[in-house]
């Protein structure tokens, strides 16, 4: 194969938009930021910062609960179950879940709002929207007032 087969010419702003990418990682920014989204077991979620990107501890935390249910009698199998994460950040837990147990519900909350903007985006993009319920809440707040 010629080499004139295997390049071809860079548009102008082909140029500036891989520039644009190097300058972020040039300032270090995480290149979940720089390409604006991630894989996630076998989903592909948006990242924007702030939002912290999913570690990969939160996968093998995925698995486990995923392990569990498989090895249990849980209702997660019932339409009625429903599980509750608190600080979804990217809802990559929550949609995970709900992608790999499609009979079940989640409720996602966060403090943040570009974390629930992000969590909406992810749970639509995916399509499990309609089964999860992702509110701004911050829990500490919510407790202080039953404690009252």
């Amino acid at each position: 194969m010629r080499s004139e087969q295997i390049f071809w010419p860079v548009s102008a702003d082909q140029k500036d938009r891989i520039w644009q990418l190097c300058k972020k990682r040039l300032q270090r920014m995480p290149i979940q930021y720089v390409i604006e989204e991630w894989d996630f077991r076998e989903l592909t979620l948006k990242m924007k910062p702030p939002v912290f990107i999913p570690r990969p501890e939160t996968e093998e935390l995925v698995n486990l609960v995923l392990e569990e249910f498989s090895q249990s009698s849980y209702p997660g199998k019932n339409p009625t179950s429903i599980f509750l994460e608190v600080g979804c950040g990217s809802g990559a837990l929550s949609i995970s879940l709900l992608h790999s147990l499609p009979q079940s519900h989640a409720v996602a909350i966060d403090k943040s709002v570009d974390a629930i903007k992000l969590s909406l985006e992810n749970a639509e993009r995916l399509n499990v929207h309609t089964r999860a319920e992702i509110l701004q809440l911050d829990i500490l707040t919510v407790m202080k007032i039953m404690v009252l």
